[in-house]
C-alpha cells in the first residue's frame, strides 16, 4: 500500500488509526470511574477507521480489508482489559454501506 504517513492527518486514513482509538477508550476507562458503583455505565466509542479508509480508498480496497481487520483484534482484547473494572458489555452496530464491516469486526 506504501501510502505517506507522515501527519497526524496522515494516521487517521491508515490502519493504525483503530489501534489508536481503541488505546484511548481503555486509557479512559482505566482512569475514570467506570464500574466502581452499581449503576451501569454507558461508554460509546464512535470506531471511524473503516468510515476514513472506506472514503479515502473505496469500498473494496485493500486499505479498508487491512483496517477491518485492525479493528477486529481491538475490541476483543481492550474489551478484556477494559472488563478487570467491572461487568461490561461491548455492541457493535454499523455505518450505512458497511455491509462488511460489521462481519470484519466481530467475525
Amino acid at each position: 500500500m506504501h501510502h505517506k504517513i507522515d501527519t497526524p492527518a496522515a494516521v487517521r486514513y491508515s490502519a493504525l488509526f483503530p489501534s489508536f482509538e481503541a488505546d484511548a477508550m481503555v486509557a479512559m476507562i482505566e482512569h475514570e470511574p467506570v464500574g466502581e458503583d452499581g449503576i451501569a455505565d454507558l461508554i460509546l466509542l464512535n470506531y471511524k477507521g473503516a468510515d476514513f479508509a472506506g472514503h479515502r480508498y473505496g469500498p473494496d480496497s485493500q486499505e479498508l480489508r487491512t483496517t477491518l481487520g485492525e479493528m477486529g483484534s481491538s475490541p476483543g482484547a481492550n474489551s478484556r482489559r477494559a472488563g478487570e473494572k467491572g461487568r461490561q458489555r461491548l455492541s457493535a452496530c454499523r455505518d450505512c454501506g458497511s455491509r462488511h464491516a460489521v462481519r470484519a469486526v466481530i467475525s
